[in-house]
């Protein structure tokens, strides 16, 4: 995925709306609290303005490629989790609890720690405890 991000950064120059097209394969809406946090992490006033940016290049490419990686995980409820999402201008943390853990999605690495994401700009964090 990473490679079709540099065929088409001028296509899509953006992190975050690389993330929220992608979600968009999974079914998120501009109503789902993740796209209305995008949103704001793209300096858009309202979710809804997502809608006029960019389409994803490569859209079922990408798709195809999801769906040959993880199968059966590739669904929209693999975006449904309940957590607190910290994040400043260097940092994302995403905060859970324990009990929320997915085997499925634990065996597959998707539940795994990015770290800095150069496509982001950002450090990504996965806590598998309350914030404090």
């Amino acid at each position: 995925l990473q490679t079709l991000m540099g065929d088409y950064w001028q296509t899509l120059p953006n992190g975050w709306l690389w993330l929220y097209r992608v979600a968009q394969l999974l079914g998120v809406d501009e109503s789902d609290p993740l796209a209305v946090f995008i949103a704001r992490q793209l300096g858009l006033e309202h979710s809804t303005d997502l809608a006029r940016l960019p389409r994803l290049p490569q859209a079922e490419h990408i798709q195809q490629l999801a769906q040959e990686w993880y199968g059966p995980l590739w669904q929209p409820s693999l975006l449904s989790l309940t957590a607190t999402v910290r994040h400043n201008p260097s940092h994302v943390d995403l905060y859970t609890n324990p009990g929320n853990v997915r085997i499925e999605v634990r065996l597959a690495g998707l539940d795994i720690n990015p770290g800095w994401l150069l496509w982001l700009g950002r450090v990504v964090t996965f806590h598998y405890e309350q914030p404090s």
